[in-house]
């Protein structure tokens, strides 16, 4: 009753060094937060609509629906919701009252027109702008740097992925 057992000989791929994936996702975030911050309030594509749909979630605690009325995120409430509840966890103890009153649409705003000269802000920004965000303020740098990290994660699977399919070619990694 012998059981034979056969050894083969099984290849191994080395692991690759972690120091291209670190400098990488550091250049990603440095880039990205850097945006978070410089970047004006409401000035990212329907960026007010985005909050506005996070308040909603806030607020409710239930996704919106089409009940024959246009709804205050218009468009976005069709969107899928999962960035949405992620963000509302994040926002659910900032303070959205000031909201009115930062998305002022500026009425001589050329957006869309590169062909047309003319300001290219959507949205009238104050003149000065508190060191340390708050309400509004504070929960839109809350839902940016969710997408940051949430972008991170893209990133990094990313170039796990490339590594998989080419194996040991940090190049085709990195780009």
């Amino acid at each position: 009753t012998g059981v034979q057992t056969c050894a083969l000989p099984i290849y191994v791929m080395p692991t690759p060094p972690r120091w291209p994936l670190i400098v990488l996702l550091l250049a990603y975030l440095a880039i990205a937060l850097s945006y978070v911050v410089i970047n004006p309030v409401f000035e990212s594509p329907d960026e007010d609509l985005h909050v506005r749909y996070i308040q909603y979630l806030v607020k409710h605690h239930a996704l919106p629906t089409y009940e024959g009325t246009i709804l205050p995120m218009r468009q976005e409430a069709s969107q899928p919701p999962l960035y949405y509840i992620l963000a509302s966890f994040a926002t659910a103890w900032v303070d959205f009252s000031d909201f009115d009153s930062l998305a002022q649409p500026y009425p001589y705003a050329v957006i869309g027109r590169a062909d047309v000269p003319g300001n290219r802000n959507a949205f009238i920004h104050p003149v000065a702008s508190p060191a340390i965000p708050t309400g509004t303020v504070m929960a839109v740098w809350i839902a940016r740097a969710l997408s940051v990290l949430l972008g991170a994660v893209v990133v990094g699977c990313t170039y796990i992925i490339a590594l998989d399919l080419f194996p040991g070619e940090q190049g085709a990694a990195l780009a």
